[in-house]
C-alpha cells in the first residue's frame, strides 16, 4: 500500500532525508504541531457522525497549518457539456503561496500536454504546451476563465487543489444545513481501490437534485485520517451517472521545490 510521503526540514529531522511514513510511525501532525491542539483521530472520526461540518472544519484547519506545497497524481473523469469524457491521468506540482499549479498529461490530455498558472505572474494567464499535431506551434497563453479552457474541465486552473475542493464541499455542506437538509453518513475506514489500497475515511452525502445546478445527487468523499486531506470524490446524479471523480495518488507533501519549478522554460522540458 502507498503511503503519503512528508517533507520535513532538516532540522526537525536531524539532517536525515525526507523519510516517508510508515505504518508504524507516529503521526507526523504532532511532530510539527506549534499552534493551538487539534482533535485526534478518534475525536474526528466521532465528529463526522456527530456535526460533519464540524468535522470538515477540522480537517480543513489541519491543512491549513501543515500543508504549503504537495506533488501527485491526479486521476480524474468528468462530465462536461453532458457528455462523460476520458479518464484523465495528470502529474501535479502544487505550491499554496503564491498560487502555483503545473499539470503534466500522462494519458487522457485534450489540447494541452502541460498548463502552468502562477498567481500574479506571466499575466495571470495560463500558460499552455499544446499536444499533438498543435506541439509544433509551442506554448500559448489564455486567461484563467478561457471558453475553451473551461470546456476542458469544470473547474478553472486557479480554483485548482484539495485544499480548494474541501472548501467547496464546507460551501455545500453548510447551505445544505441551513436549510435543514444535510444528510451525511459515515461509512467507517475503508482501503480505496482507486488510491492503490491506502485506508480512508468514507463520507456518503445525498441531495436533492434541484439543490445543484449540476445535479449532484449522491457524493462520497475519502478523507486520509493522517492528514485530514480530501484524497478523493465521486460525484453522481440522480439516475448514478458519474458527474465527476478525482483520485490523489502518489501523494508527497512539503516538498523541497527548485526556484524553477514553476517557471515556464521548463514546461517545455520532457
Amino acid at each position: 500500500m502507498r503511503r503519503i510521503c512528508w517533507y520535513l526540514p532538516a532540522c526537525l529531522l536531524g539532517g536525515c532525508s525526507y523519510p516517508p511514513v510508515s505504518d508504524t510511525s507516529p503521526p507526523l501532525l504532532s511532530v510539527i504541531e506549534t499552534r493551538k491542539p487539534i482533535l485526534k483521530t478518534g475525536d474526528l472520526e466521532n465528529l463526522v457522525v456527530s456535526d460533519p461540518v464540524a468535522f470538515l472544519e477540522q480537517c480543513l484547519d489541519r491543512v491549513d497549518r501543515h500543508i504549503h506545497a504537495y506533488t501527485a497524481t491526479l486521476v480524474k473523469q468528468e462530465r462536461l457539456q453532458g457528455k462523460l469524457g476520458a479518464e484523465e491521468e495528470i502529474l501535479v506540482t502544487f505550491r499554496e503561496s503564491p498560487f502555483s499549479v503545473l499539470m503534466e498529461w500522462k494519458r487522457g490530455h485534450r489540447l494541452a500536454r502541460k498548463t502552468l498558472f502562477v498567481d500574479g505572474q506571466y499575466n495571470n494567464e495560463i500558460i499552455v504546451q499544446l499536444a499533438g499535431w498543435r506541439a509544433i506551434i509551442g506554448q500559448v497563453t489564455c486567461p484563467v476563465d478561457d471558453e475553451d479552457a473551461r470546456a476542458t474541465s469544470r473547474f478553472p486552473i486557479n480554483e485548482f487543489g484539495m485544499k480548494k475542493g474541501m472548501e467547496r464541499t464546507l460551501q455545500a455542506w453548510k447551505a445544505s444545513r441551513e436549510r435543514g437538509e444535510l444528510r451525511v453518513s459515515f461509512r467507517g475506514l475503508q482501503a480505496i481501490p482507486e488510491l492503490e489500497g491506502r485506508t480512508c475515511w468514507v463520507v456518503h452525502r445525498v441531495d436533492l437534485p434541484q439543490r445543484d445546478p449540476e445535479g449532484i445527487v449522491d457524493s462520497t468523499y475519502y478523507f486520509d485520517p493522517e492528514t485530514g486531506l480530501q484524497v478523493g470524490t465521486v460525484l453522481r446524479d440522480q439516475h448514478g451517472d458519474l458527474i465527476g471523480s478525482y483520485f490523489f495518488r502518489n501523494l508527497c507533501l512539503n516538498p523541497i521545490l527548485e526556484e524553477t519549478a514553476f517557471c515556464r522554460e521548463r514546461m517545455k522540458k520532457h
